[in-house]
């Protein structure tokens, strides 16, 4: 079995459109062998600064997919993995019917990944972040992304 890397892609990665196709291009220039196998990692935040929410269809996160699948493609990844998560304040009671919705609310941004991702020859990956896992963070301005 070859060895193989999945590759955290933090939202600063993908920020920048010419810093990415530098990344791409050395991530193919130390690659061992062609059998080594990268999987692109989706991150946590988006190119706004907020919380990554699979439940919002935003213009930064139909942005953010569109970028992990172009370097993903550049650099030969196999996969694209992003985190099944729809952040909410702590304080919000957790319910079936708030799981129930929050997963209808996913289905654009899915089937968006999906297509991006099969377009650019990978396999879509999503990885569940259980609500134990909910993340703790100050409030940021948005920041503003580059095309």
């Amino acid at each position: 079995v070859p060895g193989g890397l999945e590759l955290y892609l933090d939202a600063m990665d993908l920020a920048d459109q010419e810093e990415m196709a530098r990344l791409a291009a050395r991530l193919v220039e130390v690659r061992p062998s062609p059998e080594f196998t990268y999987i692109g990692e989706g991150p946590l935040m988006s190119l706004d600064g907020s919380f990554f929410d699979l439940s919002v269809p935003s213009a930064a996160n139909l942005e953010l997919l569109r970028r992990l699948a172009w370097i993903g493609e550049k650099i030969g990844a196999v996969a694209a993995l992003i985190h099944a998560i729809a952040p909410m304040p702590l304080e919000t009671p957790l319910s079936d019917s708030l799981r129930v919705r929050k997963l209808e609310e996913s289905l654009p941004l899915v089937a968006h990944y999906r297509h991006v991702t099969q377009g650019a020859g990978l396999s879509p990956m999503l990885e569940n972040i259980p609500p134990v896992a909910r993340q703790r963070r100050k409030r940021a301005p948005p920041r503003r992304f580059r095309t």
